[in-house]
């Protein structure tokens, strides 16, 4: 049996789509965990109407927010492999099958997801950016080796063994709670690889999270990234990096690492008026007539633009710089 965690706050709008997605799915051995997180709508009575024995509504009296509704919701599954899912999003009728079987043929992956398609992204290309580029890692080392660009796994989309949560423990406050748990699995060894089916549709509305609790600002992603950033630095036993990118928001963000003890002995950059300058008295090297002097430093790469980050992957790994052990990227 799978258990099914699916917070939910004021979705009775919705709510039907996603519980029908479930109970088409091919895979019906499963509890349905809802989590009612203080709605002031009719969420739990309309849940109730379906009286279907499967389904395990546990309301909150007051909105607690959605990590606490994670952690409720986990606390309460019976079964040792728990998917999770949002009121605002579908399953294909194989997903639960598909990566129930995954996870049961392939003991040392601790969690599988898979690929996703977006119904509300026409009008935002940064989120069907952000979509098309998870969609592309697939195998456990892509995931892994891209862990700190941005978030590699749709939420919503993912199954994992609950023992994963008995051992690292459960959603944080601290960070936005799935990028943090992802990392710190990762960080722990943890397997985490995503079938090239898809199987899942990921609505993005305008009132979700992401877009209005300041949990989830890109300044608490650097800062959760920063953190297991060190953590894997440290283990490396590498204290002295360079930066790719002497902007602004490249400074900022990498500045983050002082904190840490990891010392920037300078920065990368293609801008004639940057290069030769000094930040914090450490000097601003060009890419391609510096490359001797910083290429025995670790290389941060903080660019964000996408074209231009696979153009600096290109261009380290000709020269002999290997990704995830001479450098990473970091936007």
């Amino acid at each position: 049996m799978i258990s099914i965690v699916l917070p939910v706050y004021n979705a009775e709008e919705h709510i039907k789509n996603a519980i029908d997605s479930l109970q088409r799915q091919t895979l019906q051995q499963y509890e349905l965990i809802i989590v009612d997180d203080g709605s002031r709508d009719h969420t739990a009575q309309f849940i109730r109407s379906y009286n279907d024995k499967r389904i395990n509504v546990i309301s909150l009296e007051k909105n607690r927010g959605i990590v606490d509704a994670l952690n409720i919701g986990i606390q309460n599954a019976t079964s040792a492999y728990i998917a999770r899912m949002d009121a605002d999003d579908l399953c294909h009728e194989n997903r639960l099958q598909q990566q129930y079987d995954f996870l049961r043929e392939n003991e040392h992956i601790g969690a599988v997801s898979c690929r996703v398609r977006c119904e509300t992204t026409q009008h935002n290309k940064g989120m069907q950016e952000f979509v098309t580029w998870t969609n592309t890692l697939l195998s456990c080392e892509e995931i892994y080796r891209n862990r700190f660009v941005e978030t590699p796994l749709i939420h919503p989309s993912m199954m994992f063994r609950k023992s994963l949560i008995d051992k690292h423990g459960g959603y944080s406050h601290d960070f936005p709670e799935d990028y943090e748990l992802w990392l710190r699995w990762l960080h722990h060894g943890v397997r985490i690889q995503k079938l090239p089916e898809y199987l899942f549709t990921w609505n993005d509305p305008p009132q979700r999270l992401t877009r209005t609790d300041p949990r989830y600002h890109e300044s608490q992603f650097y800062a959760c990234k920063t953190h297991y950033l060190a953590k894997w630095l440290d283990k490396k036993g590498i204290g002295e990096v360079v930066v790719w990118g002497a902007g602004k928001k490249a400074r900022q963000y990498a500045a983050l690492l002082r904190d840490y003890g990891v010392n920037i002995q300078g920065y990368i950059d293609v801008d004639a008026k940057k290069i030769g300058k000094t930040i914090h008295q450490k000097p601003v090297y060009h890419y391609e007539k510096d490359f001797v002097q910083y290429s025995d430093f670790f290389v941060l790469s903080y660019v964000g633009n996408r074209g231009i980050r696979d153009k600096i992957t290109a261009y380290l790994e000709e020269r002999g710089l290997t990704n995830g052990v001479d450098f990473l990227l970091m936007a």
